[in-house]
């Protein structure tokens, strides 16, 4: 495990983080000490991804189909067979694999309504002994906005990305927007153009030109194109693309698969980081504004107070009539302090208000004078959170540095 890398998990695991910021860690934490490189299938629905996995690992494990089925991201990974569901609330099943299509396919688990976050699948094929897990991804563009939405969720979690195209519409504009989305997330991207048994030789040549032409125009970069029929690789793996797919992927696990999960691992602490970052400087902001602001709001809910007080000499009529507009614009005063006060100083204030409208007996002056000792303590909190979310800010950008340290 790289030690930048640790040292800077470990600072950011002390911090007090939101449940989403800590899970992200800990998946980062398993991941470095497992040694794992996920490679997921990614691409619009119809482009045969369930077929691709199935045909990689050497077993129909996942199901396919006429229809778009996959629905809940599936993980293949090296194991004696079984089936590991987890729930979005959290829970697990153990079952066996028969059962998978009953929680993974649109047909038997429809809008995903058993809640599940992802399905772990454990088969014994040797192409996953090297610590290869291979993940299948909803389509993206079905029918299913929902389907899209957990693919494009799943996608800070790859380390390796397989782009699944086809023959039959080898690269629309919205598959290049979301090549594009996937290369500015994912460290390696592949990209497998499948259904070649549908084109002759002299066509899939000049597929594949056009591909790698228009990839690197867009991207800046070229990237790998492996034809494959995952349909047909079981007649003959070499004849069909399979065989080459399968060297590549083995050998990029070899030579390059500490490198890549670094990365991968990297930019997910970054993106942590980002966010606790992004979320600390909008708090910051926010106190630094001019602190007579503030005061001015204080300001007016004390003049409020004191209108009341005076007002309340005037006959007993007038007085009520007055309390019910002034205590209004009170409370509107006090909607606007809530965005800035912690939650004990705003109590403080709807409790002077509470007793202020309540009746005409209170003590007026006593509550002008609470209020004043609220101006100031209000003050010295937002101070203090100030320095809170400065510090945060300063131990953020050391470890920013220490994932990726500049020359």
């Amino acid at each position: 495990m790289s030690s930048p890398l640790l040292l800077a998990l470990r600072r950011l695991e002390a911090l007090d983080l939101q449940p989403s910021h800590r899970e992200v860690l800990e998946e980062v934490r398993s991941r470095l000490s497992r040694g794992r490189l996920y490679v997921a299938a990614v691409g619009e629905f119809k482009r045969g991804k369930s077929t691709l996995l199935n045909a990689l690992v050497g077993s129909l494990v996942l199901p396919t189909g006429a229809l778009p089925l996959t629905n809940v991201i599936t993980l293949l990974e090296h194991g004696e067979p079984g089936l590991t569901v987890t729930f979005r609330d959290g829970s697990t099943r153990d079952l066996p694999i028969d059962q998978l299509q009953s929680f993974v396919s649109e047909d038997l688990n429809p809008g995903n309504r058993l809640q599940v976050r992802w399905a772990l699948v454990r088969c014994p094929s040797p192409f996953l002994q090297g610590g290869l897990v291979l993940v299948d991804t909803p389509g993206f563009e079905s029918l299913h906005s929902s389907q899209t939405q957990e693919a494009r969720e799943y996608l800070p979690r790859i380390d390796l990305a397989l782009f699944a195209l086809s023959v039959d519409s080898p690269m629309s504009a919205r598959e290049m927007a979301l090549l594009k989305d996937l290369s500015s997330t994912v460290p390696e991207v592949i990209l497998v153009l499948n259904k070649i048994d549908f084109l002759s030789r002299d066509e899939l040549d000049r597929m594949i030109r056009y591909l790698s032409s228009a990839v690197e125009r867009e991207l800046s970069r070229p990237l790998p194109v492996f034809p494959v029929s995952a349909r047909l690789s079981h007649q003959d793996p070499f004849a069909w693309g399979l065989a080459a797919l399968r060297e590549h992927l083995s050998s990029t696990l070899k030579s390059q698969g500490t490198r890549i999960q670094l990365s991968a691992n990297e930019r997910r602490l970054l993106s942590v980081v980002g966010s606790i970052s992004a979320s600390a400087s909008v708090e910051l902001d926010s106190l630094r504004q001019p602190v007579q602001v503030l005061k001015d709001r204080i300001d007016r809910f004390l003049s409020g107070v004191e209108e009341l007080r005076l007002r309340r000499s005037d006959a007993e009529a007038l007085v009520m009539k007055d309390v019910d507009s002034l205590v209004a614009r009170m409370d509107r005063e006090l909607d606007r302090l809530r965005r800035d006060l912690p939650d004990l100083v705003v109590q403080r204030l709807q409790d002077q208000a509470r007793r202020i409208s309540a009746s005409s007996r209170g003590d007026m002056a006593r509550a002008a004078e609470e209020a004043m000792d609220l101006k100031s303590a209000a003050q010295d909190r937002l101070e203090e959170r100030g320095r809170e979310l400065t510090h945060l800010l300063r131990q953020l950008e050391e470890i920013e540095r220490e994932i990726s340290p500049r020359d």
